[in-house]
């Protein structure tokens, strides 16, 4: 039994491992985190860029 319960404990270490792994490697080759921020910081800016939704009442108008 002990065996038994070993030998099923190896197996899906190995199975996990392998899994593991290839998400690993699908996420590199896919860009890894870089890619990730750098469409994270695209959309920033584009929404910067289109100001607030919500126009502000009074206080600095940002003019001169």
């Amino acid at each position: 039994m002990e065996a038994f319960v070993l030998t099923a404990g190896l197996i899906y270490v190995i199975a996990l491992g392998y899994w593991m792994m290839e998400r690993l490697d699908r996420f590199l080759n896919g860009g890894g985190i870089l890619s990730a921020w750098e469409e994270d910081q695209e959309s920033s800016g584009r929404s910067a860029k289109n100001g607030p939704d919500v126009p502000h009442e009074g206080g600095y108008s940002g003019r001169g």
